[in-house]
Parts: structure tokens; C-alpha cells; sequence
């Protein structure tokens, strides 16, 4: 969320520099970008923990993009 608030929108990249104060978030985000499309295909147990119940729809409430152009 102070993500979104510095930004204005919550498409963390997942490659972020070094240097970058959010280059964990980016990789964060990756992870559960990966771990969604996992869900949705069906495959396997995803990386990240995540349930469509509470964190997949709280993502989404706030503007969490799982698939960025």
C-alpha cells in the first residue's frame, strides 16, 4: 500500500534495480504473480501461500495487477 500511494497504482514490476527502495516488493510481487497463475491453471502447489478467499481478492480490491503489459 505505500507502494500504491508513492505511485498511485499497484503494478510493481517484478525487475526492480538494486538500488530501488521496493526491489523486494518487485520480487515479492513476482512470486505471487506466479503463484496465482498456478492457481488458475490448476498446476501443482503454488510458491507463495495465497488463498482466492482473503489475499487473491484483497489484491484485487486494491488494485493488484497479475499480469502486467
Amino acid at each position: 500500500m505505500a507502494f500504491k500511494a508513492e505511485y498511485g497504482h499497484c503494478n510493481v514490476p517484478q525487475t526492480m534495480s538494486c538500488n530501488d527502495k521496493h526491489s523486494s516488493l518487485g520480487n515479492w510481487c513476482g512470486a505471487i504473480r506466479q503463484s496465482y497463475k498456478a492457481i488458475q491453471e490448476g498446476r501443482g502447489r503454488p510458491r507463495c501461500n495465497i488463498s482466492e478467499a482473503g489475499d487473491i481478492m484483497r489484491l484485487e480490491k486494491a488494485g493488484f495487477e497479475w499480469r502486467l503489459k
